[in-house]
Protein backbone atom coordinates (compact mmCIF):
# COMPACT_ATOMS: atom_id res chain seq x y z
CA UNK A 1 0.00 0.00 0.00
CA UNK A 2 1.37 3.19 -1.24
CA UNK A 3 0.32 6.73 -0.17
CA UNK A 4 1.31 9.39 -2.16
CA UNK A 5 0.81 13.36 -1.04
CA UNK A 6 1.37 16.60 -2.63
CA UNK A 7 3.76 18.78 -0.12
CA UNK A 8 1.95 21.99 0.56
CA UNK A 9 -0.82 21.71 -1.62
CA UNK A 10 -2.73 24.59 -0.10
CA UNK A 11 -0.26 26.97 -1.46
CA UNK A 12 -1.50 26.58 -4.83
CA UNK A 13 -4.89 26.91 -3.59
CA UNK A 14 -3.51 29.93 -2.45
CA UNK A 15 -1.40 31.40 -5.46
CA UNK A 16 -3.28 29.93 -8.23
CA UNK A 17 -6.86 29.40 -6.58
CA UNK A 18 -9.37 26.19 -6.53
CA UNK A 19 -9.81 25.96 -9.86
CA UNK A 20 -5.96 25.55 -10.73
CA UNK A 21 -5.86 23.49 -7.49
CA UNK A 22 -8.74 20.93 -8.41
CA UNK A 23 -6.96 20.82 -12.09
CA UNK A 24 -3.81 19.69 -10.16
CA UNK A 25 -5.04 17.24 -8.23
CA UNK A 26 -6.90 15.85 -11.28
CA UNK A 27 -3.95 15.84 -13.35
CA UNK A 28 -1.90 14.15 -10.50
CA UNK A 29 -4.44 10.72 -10.21
CA UNK A 30 -4.36 10.77 -14.14
CA UNK A 31 -0.68 10.89 -14.01
CA UNK A 32 -0.63 7.78 -11.46
CA UNK A 33 -2.90 5.85 -13.70
CA UNK A 34 -0.23 6.35 -16.56
CA UNK A 35 2.58 5.51 -14.96
CA UNK A 36 0.96 2.35 -13.11
CA UNK A 37 1.07 0.57 -16.29
CA UNK A 38 0.37 -2.66 -16.50
CA UNK A 39 0.64 -2.93 -12.65
CA UNK A 40 -2.61 -5.14 -10.60
CA UNK A 41 -3.65 -1.73 -8.98
CA UNK A 42 -6.29 -0.21 -7.17
CA UNK A 43 -6.38 3.99 -6.85
CA UNK A 44 -7.93 5.78 -4.34
CA UNK A 45 -8.30 9.44 -3.55
CA UNK A 46 -8.67 9.27 0.00
CA UNK A 47 -8.02 12.91 1.23
CA UNK A 48 -8.45 16.09 -1.05
CA UNK A 49 -4.00 16.17 -1.76
CA UNK A 50 -3.86 12.57 -0.85
CA UNK A 51 -3.80 9.41 -2.84
CA UNK A 52 -3.42 5.46 -2.23
CA UNK A 53 -2.24 2.72 -4.78
CA UNK A 54 -2.91 -0.88 -3.63
CA UNK A 55 -0.23 -3.12 -5.18
CA UNK A 56 -1.43 -6.58 -5.92
CA UNK A 57 0.36 -9.65 -6.70
CA UNK A 58 3.73 -8.39 -6.57
CA UNK A 59 6.61 -11.24 -7.29
CA UNK A 60 8.85 -8.65 -4.99
CA UNK A 61 8.32 -5.63 -3.20
CA UNK A 62 10.96 -3.59 -4.53
CA UNK A 63 8.87 -3.60 -7.35
CA UNK A 64 7.01 -0.46 -5.84
CA UNK A 65 10.37 1.22 -4.72
CA UNK A 66 11.34 1.26 -8.53
CA UNK A 67 7.97 2.03 -9.21
CA UNK A 68 8.06 5.04 -6.60
CA UNK A 69 11.56 6.29 -7.77
CA UNK A 70 10.19 6.18 -11.59
CA UNK A 71 7.47 8.32 -10.99
CA UNK A 72 9.55 10.79 -8.56
CA UNK A 73 12.25 11.05 -11.76
CA UNK A 74 8.91 12.07 -13.88
CA UNK A 75 7.78 14.60 -11.53
CA UNK A 76 11.58 16.39 -12.04
CA UNK A 77 9.65 18.33 -15.22
CA UNK A 78 6.94 20.68 -14.49
CA UNK A 79 3.37 19.83 -15.35
CA UNK A 80 1.54 21.94 -17.18
CA UNK A 81 -1.82 22.61 -15.54
CA UNK A 82 -4.55 24.78 -17.75
CA UNK A 83 -1.40 26.55 -19.34
CA UNK A 84 0.70 26.97 -15.77
CA UNK A 85 4.02 24.93 -15.12
CA UNK A 86 3.75 23.08 -11.55
CA UNK A 87 6.51 22.17 -10.11
CA UNK A 88 4.82 19.46 -7.90
CA UNK A 89 6.85 18.59 -4.54
CA UNK A 90 5.34 14.89 -3.47
CA UNK A 91 6.50 12.54 -0.92
CA UNK A 92 5.02 8.93 -0.69
CA UNK A 93 4.70 6.53 2.60
CA UNK A 94 4.78 2.30 1.40
CA UNK A 95 4.22 -0.16 3.67
CA UNK A 96 4.30 -3.78 2.34
CA UNK A 97 1.62 -5.95 3.80
CA UNK A 98 3.22 -9.42 4.97
CA UNK A 99 1.47 -11.37 6.96
CA UNK A 100 4.33 -13.26 8.43
CA UNK A 101 5.70 -10.42 10.01
CA UNK A 102 2.51 -8.32 11.11
CA UNK A 103 0.18 -11.49 12.23
CA UNK A 104 -2.47 -8.99 13.23
CA UNK A 105 -2.78 -7.16 10.42
CA UNK A 106 -6.50 -5.11 9.60
CA UNK A 107 -6.88 -2.85 6.98
CA UNK A 108 -7.35 -0.15 9.33
CA UNK A 109 -3.76 -1.09 10.67
CA UNK A 110 -2.39 -1.40 7.10
CA UNK A 111 -3.72 2.14 6.15
CA UNK A 112 -2.25 3.52 9.22
CA UNK A 113 1.29 1.99 8.88
CA UNK A 114 1.16 3.56 5.37
CA UNK A 115 0.04 6.86 6.88
CA UNK A 116 2.77 6.29 9.33
CA UNK A 117 5.69 6.34 6.43
CA UNK A 118 4.36 9.16 4.71
CA UNK A 119 4.28 11.31 7.65
CA UNK A 120 8.22 10.63 8.55
CA UNK A 121 8.64 11.27 4.59
CA UNK A 122 7.17 14.62 4.88
CA UNK A 123 8.89 15.31 8.10
CA UNK A 124 12.04 14.76 5.76
CA UNK A 125 13.48 17.72 3.64
CA UNK A 126 15.95 14.62 2.27
CA UNK A 127 13.52 12.09 1.86
CA UNK A 128 10.90 11.74 -0.95
CA UNK A 129 9.59 8.28 0.37
CA UNK A 130 9.60 6.20 3.32
CA UNK A 131 8.79 2.29 3.78
CA UNK A 132 7.39 1.35 6.97
CA UNK A 133 9.25 -0.56 9.38
CA UNK A 134 8.49 -1.88 13.25
CA UNK A 135 11.00 0.47 14.79
CA UNK A 136 9.20 3.64 12.67
CA UNK A 137 5.56 2.27 14.78
CA UNK A 138 7.74 2.65 17.73
CA UNK A 139 8.77 6.19 17.03
CA UNK A 140 5.38 6.94 16.62
CA UNK A 141 3.99 5.30 19.26
CA UNK A 142 6.60 7.22 21.51
CA UNK A 143 5.22 10.51 19.36
CA UNK A 144 1.21 9.52 20.38
CA UNK A 145 2.68 9.22 24.34
CA UNK A 146 4.49 13.12 24.17
CA UNK A 147 1.48 14.13 22.86
CA UNK A 148 -1.18 12.99 25.62
CA UNK A 149 1.92 13.85 28.33
CA UNK A 150 2.00 17.58 26.64
CA UNK A 151 -1.69 17.89 27.06
CA UNK A 152 -1.26 16.92 30.32
CA UNK A 153 2.19 19.03 30.87
CA UNK A 154 -0.53 22.17 30.77
CA UNK A 155 -2.88 20.68 33.28
CA UNK A 156 -0.17 20.27 35.87
CA UNK A 157 1.53 23.63 35.49
CA UNK A 158 5.11 22.17 33.73
CA UNK A 159 5.44 24.27 30.96
CA UNK A 160 7.70 27.22 32.01
CA UNK A 161 9.19 29.88 30.62
CA UNK A 162 13.26 31.30 30.71
CA UNK A 163 14.89 34.30 29.26
CA UNK A 164 18.62 34.54 27.51
CA UNK A 165 19.96 38.14 28.20
CA UNK A 166 20.70 40.04 24.63
CA UNK A 167 23.32 42.48 25.70
CA UNK A 168 25.01 45.49 23.78
CA UNK A 169 28.33 44.55 22.95
CA UNK A 170 30.00 48.02 23.14
CA UNK A 171 29.02 48.97 26.63
CA UNK A 172 27.62 47.01 29.47
CA UNK A 173 24.21 47.05 29.32
CA UNK A 174 21.32 44.75 29.43
CA UNK A 175 19.62 45.33 25.25
CA UNK A 176 16.77 42.52 26.40
CA UNK A 177 15.53 39.18 27.25
CA UNK A 178 14.92 36.14 24.68
CA UNK A 179 11.44 34.51 26.09
CA UNK A 180 12.03 30.58 25.33
CA UNK A 181 9.56 27.68 26.93
CA UNK A 182 10.69 24.60 28.61
CA UNK A 183 9.11 21.45 30.02
CA UNK A 184 9.75 21.09 33.41
CA UNK A 185 9.11 17.08 33.07
CA UNK A 186 12.19 14.53 34.01
CA UNK A 187 11.20 12.12 31.12
CA UNK A 188 11.44 14.90 28.17
CA UNK A 189 14.69 16.51 29.75
CA UNK A 190 16.92 15.21 26.88
CA UNK A 191 14.20 16.78 24.29
CA UNK A 192 14.73 19.81 22.54
CA UNK A 193 11.76 21.75 22.91
CA UNK A 194 11.94 22.42 19.21
CA UNK A 195 10.12 19.03 18.91
CA UNK A 196 7.44 19.58 21.48
CA UNK A 197 7.13 22.43 19.62
CA UNK A 198 6.28 20.95 16.49
CA UNK A 199 4.08 18.27 17.88
CA UNK A 200 1.97 20.94 19.28
CA UNK A 201 1.91 22.59 16.19
CA UNK A 202 0.78 19.64 14.43
CA UNK A 203 -1.87 18.53 16.74
CA UNK A 204 -3.39 22.47 17.67
CA UNK A 205 -1.89 22.66 21.05
CA UNK A 206 0.30 25.79 20.24
CA UNK A 207 -2.86 27.71 20.29
CA UNK A 208 -2.90 27.02 24.11
CA UNK A 209 0.56 26.97 24.80
CA UNK A 210 0.71 30.69 22.68
CA UNK A 211 -1.40 31.75 25.55
CA UNK A 212 0.33 31.07 28.29
CA UNK A 213 3.78 32.13 26.56
CA UNK A 214 1.80 35.71 26.44
CA UNK A 215 0.62 35.75 29.04
CA UNK A 216 3.58 34.81 31.32
CA UNK A 217 6.13 37.36 28.96
CA UNK A 218 3.44 40.07 29.12
CA UNK A 219 3.45 40.05 33.07
CA UNK A 220 7.31 39.23 33.07
CA UNK A 221 7.69 42.95 30.68
CA UNK A 222 6.15 44.63 33.35
CA UNK A 223 8.01 43.20 36.08
CA UNK A 224 11.08 44.29 34.49
CA UNK A 225 9.90 47.64 33.28
CA UNK A 226 11.81 49.96 35.56
CA UNK A 227 15.38 48.19 34.03
CA UNK A 228 14.52 49.66 30.32
CA UNK A 229 14.68 46.08 28.93
CA UNK A 230 12.61 44.50 26.03
CA UNK A 231 11.39 41.17 26.36
CA UNK A 232 11.56 38.84 22.81
CA UNK A 233 8.74 36.41 22.16
CA UNK A 234 8.71 33.65 19.38
CA UNK A 235 5.32 33.43 17.34
CA UNK A 236 4.69 30.11 15.96
CA UNK A 237 3.39 30.28 12.21
CA UNK A 238 0.02 28.62 13.43
CA UNK A 239 -0.54 30.86 16.26
CA UNK A 240 -0.21 33.60 13.98
CA UNK A 241 -2.29 32.89 11.54
CA UNK A 242 -5.52 32.10 13.75
CA UNK A 243 -8.03 34.86 13.66
CA UNK A 244 -7.99 35.75 17.53
CA UNK A 245 -4.51 36.34 17.60
CA UNK A 246 -4.16 39.88 17.47
CA UNK A 247 -6.67 40.63 19.82
CA UNK A 248 -4.60 38.20 22.41
CA UNK A 249 -1.90 40.69 22.22
CA UNK A 250 -3.97 43.67 22.66
CA UNK A 251 -6.02 41.75 25.56
CA UNK A 252 -2.60 41.02 27.38
CA UNK A 253 -0.89 44.85 25.83
CA UNK A 254 -3.75 46.26 27.86
CA UNK A 255 -4.09 44.51 30.76
CA UNK A 256 -0.50 44.63 31.72
CA UNK A 257 -0.38 48.46 30.70
CA UNK A 258 2.80 47.30 28.66
CA UNK A 259 5.62 50.74 27.30
CA UNK A 260 5.57 50.65 23.45
CA UNK A 261 8.45 48.62 22.43
CA UNK A 262 8.54 46.50 25.79
CA UNK A 263 7.73 43.44 23.58
CA UNK A 264 9.34 42.41 20.63
CA UNK A 265 7.79 39.63 18.27
CA UNK A 266 10.49 37.54 16.84
CA UNK A 267 8.85 36.42 13.17
CA UNK A 268 10.43 33.49 11.43
CA UNK A 269 11.61 34.93 7.87
CA UNK A 270 10.54 31.68 5.82
CA UNK A 271 7.30 32.02 7.10
CA UNK A 272 6.73 35.60 6.43
CA UNK A 273 7.68 35.43 3.01
CA UNK A 274 5.55 32.44 2.54
CA UNK A 275 2.05 34.00 4.04
CA UNK A 276 3.07 37.61 3.20
CA UNK A 277 -0.60 38.72 1.88
CA UNK A 278 -1.97 36.85 4.85
CA UNK A 279 0.06 38.68 8.28
CA UNK A 280 1.12 41.81 6.63
CA UNK A 281 -2.31 43.74 8.61
CA UNK A 282 -1.57 42.31 11.67
CA UNK A 283 2.21 43.25 11.93
CA UNK A 284 0.74 46.70 11.11
CA UNK A 285 -1.55 46.76 13.65
CA UNK A 286 0.86 44.85 15.91
CA UNK A 287 2.83 47.58 15.34
CA UNK A 288 1.04 50.39 15.89
CA UNK A 289 -0.34 49.59 19.48
CA UNK A 290 3.55 49.55 20.25
CA UNK A 291 5.06 46.13 19.80
CA UNK A 292 8.48 45.93 18.06
CA UNK A 293 8.63 43.20 15.00
CA UNK A 294 11.80 41.57 14.12
CA UNK A 295 12.76 38.85 11.59
CA UNK A 296 14.06 35.58 12.83
CA UNK A 297 16.80 33.71 11.36
CA UNK A 298 17.55 36.14 8.85
CA UNK A 299 19.30 35.31 5.76
CA UNK A 300 17.99 31.19 6.29
CA UNK A 301 15.63 32.08 4.05
CA UNK A 302 14.46 33.38 1.03
CA UNK A 303 13.40 36.91 1.84
CA UNK A 304 13.04 39.31 -0.99
CA UNK A 305 14.50 42.50 -0.69
CA UNK A 306 11.51 44.01 -2.71
CA UNK A 307 9.25 43.18 0.31
CA UNK A 308 11.76 43.98 2.88
CA UNK A 309 12.00 47.75 2.10
CA UNK A 310 8.25 47.74 3.05
CA UNK A 311 7.81 45.64 5.97
CA UNK A 312 6.92 47.27 8.97
CA UNK A 313 9.52 45.55 11.11
CA UNK A 314 12.11 47.16 13.55
CA UNK A 315 15.07 44.52 13.64
CA UNK A 316 16.53 40.83 12.44
CA UNK A 317 18.88 38.45 13.58
CA UNK A 318 21.32 36.40 12.60
CA UNK A 319 21.06 32.78 12.98
CA UNK A 320 23.44 30.32 15.24
CA UNK A 321 24.64 28.82 11.92
CA UNK A 322 26.48 31.74 10.86
CA UNK A 323 28.14 32.95 13.75
CA UNK A 324 29.22 29.80 14.45
CA UNK A 325 31.80 29.64 12.14
CA UNK A 326 33.03 33.43 12.42
CA UNK A 327 36.83 32.17 13.19
CA UNK A 328 36.90 29.66 10.96
CA UNK A 329 35.24 30.21 7.75
CA UNK A 330 35.85 33.85 5.58
CA UNK A 331 32.78 32.88 3.96
CA UNK A 332 30.57 33.35 6.72
CA UNK A 333 32.58 36.18 7.78
CA UNK A 334 31.47 37.79 4.88
CA UNK A 335 27.62 36.54 4.39
CA UNK A 336 27.49 38.23 7.80
CA UNK A 337 29.55 41.34 7.28
CA UNK A 338 27.15 41.79 4.53
CA UNK A 339 23.86 40.92 6.31
CA UNK A 340 24.84 43.33 8.94
CA UNK A 341 25.24 46.13 6.56
CA UNK A 342 21.87 45.82 4.90
CA UNK A 343 19.94 45.57 8.03
CA UNK A 344 22.19 49.11 8.70
CA UNK A 345 21.49 50.45 5.81
CA UNK A 346 17.74 49.82 6.02
CA UNK A 347 17.66 51.73 9.98
CA UNK A 348 16.97 47.92 11.30
CA UNK A 349 18.44 46.55 14.83
CA UNK A 350 20.65 43.48 14.54
CA UNK A 351 21.03 40.71 17.40
CA UNK A 352 23.61 38.24 16.47
CA UNK A 353 22.26 34.60 17.66
CA UNK A 354 24.52 32.11 19.30
CA UNK A 355 27.67 34.11 20.17
CA UNK A 356 29.91 31.65 21.98
CA UNK A 357 33.68 33.26 22.38
CA UNK A 358 34.98 36.85 22.64
CA UNK A 359 36.38 36.53 18.83
CA UNK A 360 33.54 36.04 17.42
CA UNK A 361 31.96 39.12 19.69
CA UNK A 362 35.03 41.23 18.42
CA UNK A 363 34.14 40.47 15.24
CA UNK A 364 30.57 41.07 15.18
CA UNK A 365 31.39 44.69 17.13
CA UNK A 366 33.73 45.85 14.23
CA UNK A 367 31.56 45.31 11.59
CA UNK A 368 28.24 47.67 13.39
CA UNK A 369 26.19 44.58 15.71
CA UNK A 370 25.23 46.13 18.89
CA UNK A 371 23.71 43.41 20.02
CA UNK A 372 25.00 40.09 20.97
CA UNK A 373 23.16 36.81 22.31
CA UNK A 374 24.47 33.11 23.47
CA UNK A 375 26.71 31.30 26.14
CA UNK A 376 29.58 34.17 25.93
CA UNK A 377 26.60 35.83 28.11
CA UNK A 378 24.62 33.56 29.18
CA UNK A 379 22.42 30.17 28.60
CA UNK A 380 18.84 30.85 29.09
CA UNK A 381 17.79 31.58 32.93
CA UNK A 382 14.42 30.98 35.29
CA UNK A 383 12.68 34.15 35.88
CA UNK A 384 14.53 35.10 39.53
CA UNK A 385 17.77 34.39 38.15
CA UNK A 386 17.11 36.64 34.96
CA UNK A 387 16.72 39.56 36.73
CA UNK A 388 19.28 38.81 38.71
CA UNK A 389 21.47 38.20 35.78
CA UNK A 390 19.63 42.04 35.40
CA UNK A 391 21.11 43.54 38.48
CA UNK A 392 24.69 42.16 38.36
CA UNK A 393 25.57 42.43 34.54
CA UNK A 394 27.97 45.64 35.13
CA UNK A 395 29.83 43.72 37.33
CA UNK A 396 30.50 40.24 35.48
CA UNK A 397 31.88 41.17 31.92
CA UNK A 398 34.51 42.93 31.09
CA UNK A 399 34.53 46.03 28.45
CA UNK A 400 34.83 44.42 24.75
CA UNK A 401 36.94 47.25 23.90
CA UNK A 402 39.71 46.86 25.94
CA UNK A 403 40.09 42.98 24.90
Amino acid sequence: LVTINITDFKRINRLFGLKIGDATLRKLGNLIKKVLGSFDAMIFNTHLDEYMVLFKGLSDYQEVVTWVNQFLKILEKPLDVLGNLLTLEVKFGIFNIEPDIYPNLTPDITIENADLALKKAKGSRRLSYVVYDMGLGQHFTWEQAMENDLINAMKNHELVMYYQPQVYNNYNRVYGLEALIRWNNPKYINESPVHFIKLAEENNLILEIGRFVIEETFKFAKEVEPYDVRISINISPVQILQSGFVNDIITAFNKYQIKKNAICMEITETFLMESYDLIINKLITLKNLGISIHLDNFGTGYSSLIYLKDLPIDGISINYEFIKNLNTDRYARAIVSKLIALATSLELEVIAEGVEDQKQSKFLQDNGCRIIQGHLISRALPKSQAMKFINDYTFKIPDLNDL
